[in-house]
């Protein structure tokens, strides 16, 4: 996803799991993207997220031995995207009770494999 198009993006919607022990360990009531500097800025393409947890078990969160999938999502219908949101550089990671704040994140959209097998089979 090209950066530039949006300063700030929020939704209701958001899950962070972890692939390889196929855990659910939060679900997202409310987050927020915002896009770091301007255009000439070498921050310009990456992004603040912004997130309120319903449920997040915080162990499991900050266990560094397992690799986390942030989905986050937006829109209705033919409109609805998923972003996946790469905290693996992020400058600055902080979980408070149910809030959560990670600075310095990338973007890109996330298809996930039922997604992309109906598409296929559509065709």
């Amino acid at each position: 996803m090209p950066h530039g198009i949006f300063q700030i993006l929020s939704g209701p919607k958001g899950r962070v799991t972890i692939p390889a022990l196929g855990a659910h360990i939060g679900t997202m009531q409310q987050w927020e993207l915002r896009r770091r500097g301007g255009d000439d800025d070498p921050k310009s393409g990456s992004y603040d997220l912004r997130a309120v947890f319903s449920y997040i078990n915080p162990h499991l969160f900050h266990d560094a031995d397992y690799e986390k999938d942030v989905i986050v999502e937006f829109g209705r219908g033919r409109q609805h995207l998923q972003l996946r949101v790469h905290m693996v550089d992020a400058e600055e990671t902080v979980l408070r009770d149910r809030t959560l704040l990670v600075r310095g994140v990338q973007i890109s959209e996330y298809r996930d494999e039922a997604q992309v097998g109906r598409t296929a089979a559509s065709l």
